[in-house]
């Protein structure tokens, strides 16, 4: 992207989804999925996914992209509730990695449960379901 570019002063960005991921890998198709369909949207230059169970695989990552040029970083919690990963466990990672890397900015987002368009998605889902499976 250029100065000219929607997002304006061209900065480059990443998004990171942060999720439990599935240990039968063939599970995690969907994030895969969602992944490549946001990369093709070009609203960030890097889309990658983390494992939250992963030990300090979201550091490395973040440092990852310190060591690319990145200043920018979202962490968007994949979760549908805010517990404990959302709460507590993935601002204090993010925190204590600031304090090693201050010039990288990290900012996390809401978690997935918490957008409003949740509500149709779910309700379009099960209105999908087939009436003969009753």
């Amino acid at each position: 992207m250029d100065k000219n570019s929607p997002r304006g002063r061209y900065t480059r960005s990443a998004l990171i989804l942060v999720s439990h991921q599935s240990l039968i890998r063939k599970s995690n198709s969907a994030l895969s999925l969602l992944c490549r369909s946001l990369r093709r949207r070009r609203a960030f230059d890097v889309v990658w996914s983390v494992n939250i169970a992963a030990s300090k695989r979201l550091e490395s990552k973040l440092e990852r992209l310190g060591d690319r040029g990145f200043l920018r970083v979202i962490v968007f919690p994949y979760f549908l509730h805010d517990g404990f990963h959302v709460r507590i466990e993935l601002p204090r990672r993010i925190r204590a990695f600031r304090r090693l890397h201050p010039r990288l900015r990290i900012r996390q987002c809401p978690h997935l449960g918490s957008h409003s368009s949740l509500v149709d998605a779910v309700s379009d889902l099960a209105c999908q379901s087939p009436a003969k499976n009753f």
